[in-house]
């Protein structure tokens, strides 16, 4: 399984998983500056460890067609199944883990903080016909800029 974790049509992060006789195991590669993605030592956290594996020879052809499909969002998750001989689409992610996953969005030092651009975002660039939806992105695209945060309601 290929997770391709893609922020404003980039390919970023991708998390391979694998299961195998009870044992799981993954690898991680992040894209560097010079656009390469490079195999991590980090495992990711829902397997077991990393597993030592060559890159799939599909690997670049997943990463194509992931930001074929990326340019479409600010933020996707595109899977991948592969048997090691071909590979097919898996499915389309949203808010990974449910959106209970933290990626730390709060820190502007995060690294989904830094990739991931709300302003890129179908709330911030579609025109809104009704009132709350104006306001909404309005009060958002300050806070965004650091002109104001949006908390709530204050106790």
């Amino acid at each position: 399984e290929w997770k391709m974790f893609t922020f404003g049509g980039q390919v970023e992060r991708i998390v391979r998983q694998r299961k195998f006789k009870g044992q799981s195991g993954g690898q991680i590669f992040e894209r560097g500056p010079d656009g390469r993605h490079a195999l991590t030592d980090r495992a990711p956290t829902t397997v077991d460890g990393v597993f030592e594996a060559p890159p799939s020879p599909f690997m670049d052809d997943m990463i194509a067609e992931a930001t074929q499909i990326a340019r479409h969002f600010d933020h996707v998750r595109v899977d991948f199944m592969s048997d090691g001989e071909r590979y097919w689409m898996g499915e389309l992610t949203r808010y990974n883990v449910s959106g209970y996953l933290n990626f730390g969005g709060h820190d502007p030092d995060s690294a989904a903080t830094k990739l991931w651009d709300l302003r890129q975002s179908w709330l911030l660039t579609a025109p809104h016909t009704t009132r709350p939806a104006r306001l909404y992105a309005r009060a958002l695209r300050r806070a965004l800029d650091g002109g104001g945060h949006i908390d709530g309601p204050q106790s």
